[in-house]
């Protein structure tokens, strides 16, 4: 274990030490493993973007579709182009090595405060939209377990201050953060509604007293 855990390439050094010729098998487990988190993102990240492009809250171009493919193709490309700058800089102006472990922290540190913002926000929300369904134990008590239990993950994550350059990562998060609100204030004072209509396309808002939803509009809109 010391010795893989030291490793440059440490699945490679474990698929060679038990299981000798059939090494090949943990890489090609590996790329399979690669290729299916990277469509999965893309897929999930290019869909997100498309809608923000319908809503206004992105330049109309992330809301194009392929004529002939019905696909998001713009929004495919962007995910795309962006994944490929981010892993490039990270290992030209650091080392390649840092690239996974960089960015994925990044990313946790987000994943982990979205999290916790919808667990809050589902309290007010069922109370103030869907008042007849509201359920303590769904709506109150298993979110802010789940917020509880992100909350320490949150901690080791930043304290004790990791080694270089993972120190760093917390800032670039915050910045990004602050970078993003400020374009949600300046999109809404320029185009009001825009982020209603995003929020509306994305969760939908009860159009009738049945219950149905509208994923088109906000509510009470013409």
């Amino acid at each position: 274990m010391a010795s893989f855990a030291s490793s440059p390439n440490p699945y490679y050094a474990l698929g060679h030490a038990l299981w000798g010729a059939g090494w090949w098998f943990v890489v090609f487990a590996l790329l399979n493993s690669a290729v299916a988190v990277g469509l999965a993102c893309t897929n999930s990240a290019s869909r997100v973007m498309y809608t923000m492009g319908q809503a206004s809250t992105l330049p109309a171009a992330f809301g194009r579709i392929h004529p002939v493919h019905q696909t998001p193709t713009f929004a495919i490309a962007f995910a795309q182009i962006f994944g490929i700058v981010a892993i490039l800089l990270v290992g030209l102006l650091l080392r390649p090595e840092y690239i996974f472990g960089f960015l994925e922290t990044i990313s946790t540190l987000a994943v982990i405060v979205l999290y916790c913002m919808a667990n809050v926000a589902l309290t007010s929300y069922i109370r103030r939209e869907h008042r007849e369904n509201f359920s303590v134990w769904q709506h109150v008590v298993f979110p802010w377990i789940a917020t509880l239990a992100l909350l320490p993950v949150l901690f080791v994550t930043i304290y004790p201050v990791p080694a270089w350059p993972y120190n760093i990562t917390p800032y670039l998060f915050l910045a990004t953060l602050i970078l993003g609100f400020g374009y949600m204030q300046w999109l809404e004072a320029r185009n009001p509604g825009a982020l209603r209509r995003g929020a509306t396309m994305l969760v939908g808002s009860r159009s009738t007293a049945e219950g149905d939803v509208n994923w088109d509009r906000p509510e009470g809109a013409l």
